[in-house]
């Protein structure tokens, strides 16, 4: 691989993976080779599937007029699930949206912001 250090940010590729380091420091890693991007997108696509599919199920859970003589535990549980499953499709959503951009052929180089 290769090492560059830079503080022009035009040099910096989009679709790469970023990791903040230190606040002033931004590594950003080329994983294309390192991941099967559409094997990765085709298991991200399941997920968001199983998710939506679990918020459904606790959403009807939550709107039907029974639940309110739920304990309140469990009232407060099943939000909180539904509230984790909206954390998490949107984490998905995020990375299905960041994968295709990694398609697009890139060297094989890591960049400092400094």
């Amino acid at each position: 691989g290769e090492l560059a250090i830079t503080s022009n940010l035009k040099e910096v590729k989009p679709g790469l993976a970023v990791n903040v380091v230190t606040e002033f420091c931004k590594v950003y890693l080329d994983i294309k080779d390192l991941v099967d991007v559409n094997a990765e997108i085709t298991r991200l696509e399941g997920r968001k599937a199983t998710l939506l599919a679990n918020r459904e199920t606790l959403a009807k859970k939550i709107n039907n007029p029974q639940f309110s003589k739920a304990p309140p535990k469990v009232q407060q549980e099943t939000t909180q699930k539904l509230n984790t499953i909206d954390q998490e499709k949107e984490a998905t959503n995020n990375s299905l949206n960041t994968f295709p951009s990694l398609k697009k052929t890139f060297g094989k180089k890591l960049l400092c912001e400094v």
